[in-house]
């Protein structure tokens, strides 16, 4: 595999290799913001095949896999030193999913992992009603002994990421989900016991304008229907229109009931979009 050093030799890469084919099916864009960290830390890798181009990012546990590939060739000689998790995005509004890519993964040996579909909460619009529920909540929280607060210090940071470890499942953890800070435009509140011990936490990031994003809300399960979790979705909202936000959104896979009801009961709705994940 051939390490991938800066943003020019990726986009050199993908522009090379979507000449070699009258048609090209892919999973992903350009993406270079995203790919700027991931490049800067050395966990960028590409490969070239006769049928196409991988680039594989380097997760610890498994690799994420962007794929621009030959239509009608399926992709072969694919790294086995760790799980290769591909994803599709989509939206249930055009009328039609990415059949193609689908297809194409199928028949390389992928198999369907998990469906995670897109949940919008207007902030701005329930701005009274999120800041006074917050704040009723947070009055229950003290009465037994619950405190949410943010997380900045190295040891309540690594009680969040052992938590995340504990109850999440390891595909939902990537790389830079194991450090602090993990970026500028994050924000992580944990909710602490009377012996400060972190017993859930909530991780929102700040995306463009006026836009923030879930990404983890995590209760340990020796504290869970205590309103913990409400609290902290509250408390993410709260934290967002205080930094100018108005909308949040998150993904939530249709499997995970508990997060489903959770989301729902605080206000977030569906919005169409849509996530399917593969894994080799």
């Amino acid at each position: 595999m051939i390490p991938v050093d800066n943003l020019a030799q990726y986009k050199s890469l993908l522009a090379e290799n979507k000449q070699r084919f009258a048609k090209v099916v892919s999973n992903c864009g350009l993406m270079p913001a995203s790919f700027g960290s991931v490049i800067a830390e050395g966990r960028l890798t590409a490969k070239i095949y006769e049928k196409g181009l991988c680039v594989f990012v380097d997760e610890g546990g498994y690799y994420n896999l962007y794929f621009f590939w030959d239509l009608d060739s399926p992709m072969e000689d694919l790294p086995k030193d760790k799980p290769l998790l591909a994803e599709i995005m989509g939206n249930e509004n055009w009328g039609r999913r990415p059949d193609m890519a689908e297809e194409k993964l199928l028949r390389s040996g992928f198999r369907r992992f998990k469906k995670n579909d897109q949940f919008v909460l207007q902030a701005e619009e329930n701005r009274v009603l999120i800041e006074a529920e917050y704040q009723r909540r947070l009055a229950r929280l003290e009465e037994i002994g619950i405190r949410i607060v943010p997380c900045s210090t190295s040891s309540l940071a690594d009680q969040t990421i052992a938590l995340w470890f504990s109850e999440l499942d390891p595909t939902d953890i990537p790389q830079e989900h194991t450090r602090f800070p993990v970026r500028e435009n994050d924000h992580v509140f944990c909710a602490i016991n009377c012996e400060d011990e972190v017993v859930a936490a909530y991780w929102w990031r700040i995306e463009g304008k006026g836009s923030g994003e879930g990404r983890h809300i995590v209760t340990h399960r020796d504290y869970l229907r205590r309103g913990i979790g409400t609290a902290l979705l509250l408390c993410g909202q709260t934290d967002l229109l205080a930094h100018g936000g108005r909308r949040m959104i998150t993904w939530i896979s249709d499997s995970n009931e508990r997060s489903l009801l959770l989301h729902e009961h605080v206000g977030f709705r569906k919005n169409g979009k849509t996530s399917i994940q593969y894994i080799f």
